[in-house]
């Protein structure tokens, strides 16, 4: 009975085994034919509809081509994909200089499209813009394209930047610069900033900013606008409407200017410190003194101003400010300013760096040693003081700095 029972087991388990081979063997061929319609799809070129594909093709990899034939099969899918609709029209912005343009003869096609594409950012309008900017804020390889197509929106872009301007200091170079290029380009500009410089809903630090962008843009027509915030009751935006109206020609407010870097209002200072970079002349005992302001944006710009109107008694201030100011972006500001004396600093520093303590400063001291109109006035003493001191220095980036001046100097 055992040996019976024991025979009917294994016989039916052979029958298992027999039922599922069938059933392995149609999963095998199912899955040979997907892999194999997948590669065929993939040999004949089928592209997928996916929008990270075609916006890595643009960024990663350059191809705008490639990018245009994702970027459209996305848009046929979501027509209203916006940040597609900006990349594609960025595509074929690119495409149209393309070397593959180029050698196909076919720049025209891809000019007409961008164009094409263009018209529908603008038909949408203002979110548009909008998105644009989240671009430009991502800071990857199309943010100079994408800071064009804002400035070609021109009147439709102004408010949004400015509402951008006011939320973001992230975004604010940016955001000058757009609506300095909108200016220069479209003379309306100035009248969409005149309305915004008047709206109660304007912030006063939105409002002063956009002042000084009216001195940069460098039009006459914003004269009028600009003399309207001469009667203002805030003092800084005041001031900051004289500084814009000097550049434009009105030299008049050369020694207010110059007064209110002493004016117990901050923002007064401020304006007049950004101003002072663009008087034809001022004192160098007025931009010394200031260096001792509490305010780092009064000090970054009189700094700044210091490497404009040359005078060899602000050397000595601007090596102090360079090693001991509190703040850094005013420490490299310093940095700079010394490059334009050349033969006055370079032996001076070489000493300076002897006896510093401060890494990070060193660091500064080399760079501007480094710069072609500091390094050959470097004279033979000095720069076999820098030899001696190179093998004494501690610190990695320091040692690494001063041999490259070193490397410089020897091919002098």
């Amino acid at each position: 009975m055992f040996c019976k029972l024991k025979a009917f087991i294994i016989k039916e388990r052979n029958k298992g085994t027999i039922m599922k081979k069938p059933v392995t063997m149609l999963l095998i061929i199912l899955s040979i034919g997907v892999i194999g319609c997948y590669g065929c799809e993939h040999k004949i070129g089928k592209k997928i509809p996916d929008f990270e594909l075609g916006k890595g093709k643009l960024i990663d990899e350059n191809a705008p081509i490639e990018a245009i034939q994702y970027l459209e099969l996305v848009l046929s899918r979501e027509p209203k994909n916006l940040e597609a609709q900006c990349y594609l029209t960025i595509a074929y912005k690119r495409a149209a200089v393309s070397i593959k343009a180029r050698a196909a003869g076919s720049e025209e096609k891809y000019i007409q499209g961008q164009q094409r594409e263009f018209n529908k950012l603008k038909n949408i309008g203002v979110p548009a813009a909008e998105k644009l900017i989240h671009i430009i804020r991502s800071q990857n390889r199309v943010h100079r394209d994408a800071i064009a197509l804002l400035v070609n929106l021109d009147g439709i872009a102004v408010q949004p930047v400015v509402n951008t301007l006011a939320r973001s200091s992230v975004f604010r170079q940016d955001a000058i610069n757009i609506l300095t290029q909108m200016g220069e380009k479209y003379p309306s500009t100035i009248e969409e900033l005149d309305k915004i410089i008047d709206s109660p809903n304007t912030p006063d630090r939105v409002r002063m900013e956009l002042v000084r962008i009216l001195g940069d843009i460098g039009d006459a027509k914003a004269v009028p606008v600009l003399q309207k915030q001469l009667n203002s009751p805030d003092g800084g935006l005041k001031m900051e409407a004289m500084v814009a109206l000097y550049k434009l020609g009105n030299k008049e407010y050369e020694e207010t200017i110059i007064a209110g870097l002493k004016d117990s209002d901050v923002n007064v200072c401020r304006a007049a410190a950004y101003g002072s970079i663009f008087l034809n002349s001022i004192s160098v005992d007025e931009l010394t003194n200031a260096l001792n302001n509490p305010d780092e944006q009064v000090r970054l710009c009189v700094t700044q101003s210091l490497g404009k109107h040359l005078d060899n008694r602000a050397i000595k201030p601007l090596i102090k400010t360079l090693k001991s100011d509190s703040d850094a972006e005013v420490q490299n500001a310093a940095a700079s300013s010394l490059i334009a004396y050349g033969k006055d600093v370079a032996n001076l520093l070489v000493e300076e760096l002897k006896k510093e303590k401060n890494w990070e400063v060193r660091i500064r001291i080399t760079r501007v040693l480094k710069d072609d109109n500091v390094i050959k006035e470097i004279d033979d003493i000095n720069e076999y003081d820098l030899y001696e001191y190179h093998k004494k220095e501690s610190h990695p980036m320091v040692k690494s700095e001063i041999a490259e001046v070193l490397r410089k100097l020897e091919k002098e």
